[in-house]
């Protein structure tokens, strides 16, 4: 499995693939809204998005931009027949050991979402309740502590 940067010249030819992640995990936006709305999102500098690959096919990507020493994560999606299968922890080791000097982190996870809020909370990252989904926050240190074991 690679874990590597999306390449912003490519985002028209991507996107099409991770809304199809997106739909087959339940997304409840509009492919047309979704494929508008991050594709302007990715053109920001300060957006970047991760893939998951194994060879060619993209197993699930992680989009994320960073705030000062915060890395707030916007969406991370996995291919169903992939979930459970240790991507998710893959990628947090990879950020673990290449995002050193951030000290906090940020995320959110819809309502209907139970299994990210028991990931997040087993995690450590503590809750707030917003209006249709909830926001996490957690130590980037502590995080790095539990994925670099």
């Amino acid at each position: 499995m690679q874990i590597m940067y999306l390449d912003k010249k490519e985002i028209k030819t991507v996107l099409p693939d991770l809304y199809g992640i997106m739909a087959e995990n339940g997304c409840r936006m509009s492919r047309e809204l979704w494929l508008s709305e991050v594709g302007s999102a990715l053109e920001k500098e300060n957006r970047q998005l991760l893939l998951l690959k194994k060879e060619e096919r993209i197993l699930g990507f992680f989009m994320y931009y960073l705030r000062g020493e915060c890395l707030v994560a916007e969406e991370l999606q996995i291919v169903k027949a992939y979930q459970r299968t240790g991507l998710y922890f893959a990628l947090c080791r990879y950020l673990a050991r290449n995002f050193e000097q951030i000290k906090r982190v940020e995320a959110f996870a819809e309502k209907e979402n139970l299994y990210s809020q028991k990931l997040m909370e087993k995690l450590g990252m503590r809750k707030t309740e917003e209006e249709g989904f909830f926001h996490f926050y957690g130590d980037a240190e502590s995080l790095r502590r539990h994925f670099t074991k």
